[in-house]
């Protein structure tokens, strides 16, 4: 026996089976996830906003003047809320405490 407690099966960190405190499965866990995932989106929205607002790269006359720039300036900012809400929930998972009694 490795000295763990219980069967091991689905206990969560929220104390029911399989999740948190939220009751369902990895509620309380998805919640948190949810959490980072908008700061990420934040960020990234104002980030492409700054890029646009001051003109870096001469971005923003790009988007103006192009005909379909609306269409770039969607895939810019899609393309930064993936990688920014993804940095920051792997920032979150990193951060998890690990289960003292595993």
């Amino acid at each position: 026996m490795t000295g763990r407690r219980g069967s091991g099966g689905g206990e969560g960190r929220g104390g029911g089976p399989g999740g948190g405190p939220g009751g369902g499965p990895g509620g309380g866990l998805l919640r948190y996830l949810a959490g980072h995932l908008a700061v990420g989106v934040l960020a990234a929205l104002l980030f492409g906003g700054a890029l646009v607002a001051f003109d870096l790269f001469g971005l923003r006359q790009l988007l103006i003047d192009d005909a379909d720039g609306w269409l770039a300036g969607l895939l810019l900012f899609f393309g930064l809320a993936v990688t920014f809400g993804s940095a920051a929930m792997g920032i979150g998972v990193m951060g998890l405490e690990r289960d003292p009694r595993a």
